[in-house]
């Protein structure tokens, strides 16, 4: 039976790993006497989820890149690394530093922007579904947002082509994390020590 859990929430078959899972999330209302509340689908959060991890993956690729790439070039004298949060003395230029890491994520990748357009997107959903009383599809105004977000930001920066055939990030971190995964780990010093002291 389909609505058996809805019948009798507190069966042992609908508590725990053995719960089924939730298809629809529900987002109650404000100051509504009636306790009305809107549906959020779960494709709602996954199909526009993809696209936003997609984006944080692109990201952290980049900077994986980035980092690898002027930690290459210290040897010329060229140090282009951001400054660490110890390093920074002042109060104010800590604030300045954290507010710039905040700026960055938020408007200089892809992540943060989409996660701000498909807020924007749901609170549209959400807006229209309270002003007309009846019922919205939330993907109607959350792959806009979050589509055309990704597009815009992709044909300003002239990276439309690179993101629709791959990302050349994605791969050189691929290759990177690759490298690094057959580079044996380093013992610690203390056991090299410890064997030191045996042998002789």
């Amino acid at each position: 039976d389909p609505t058996f859990c809805e019948k009798y929430p507190s069966d042992k078959a609908c508590r725990g790993a053995f719960a089924p899972l939730p298809m629809l999330l529900a987002v109650p209302w404000f100051n509504d006497f009636r306790g009305g509340f809107s549906m959020l689908g779960l494709g709602d959060i996954i199909l526009p989820g993809l696209l936003i991890s997609f984006a944080a993956r692109y990201d952290a690729a980049r900077d994986l890149v980035k980092k690898c790439t002027q930690t290459s070039t210290i040897r010329s004298g060229e140090n282009d690394l951001d400054i660490a949060p110890e390093d920074v003395e002042s109060s104010s230029s800590r604030y300045h530093y954290h507010f710039g890491r905040v700026q960055k994520a938020l408007f200089y990748g892809y992540f943060g922007p989409l996660m701000i357009a498909y807020g924007i997107g749901l609170m549209v959903a959400y807006i229209v579904v309270w002003s007309t009383k009846t019922g919205q599809p939330a993907l109607l105004y959350l792959v806009p947002a979050c589509l055309g977000t990704v597009l815009f930001l992709g044909w300003r920066r002239r990276e439309l082509s690179e993101l629709w055939s791959g990302p050349v990030a994605m791969k050189k971190a691929n290759k990177m994390v690759n490298v690094a995964k057959k580079i044996p780990a380093a013992r610690p010093a203390s056991s090299n020590v410890a064997e030191s002291a045996t042998m002789v």
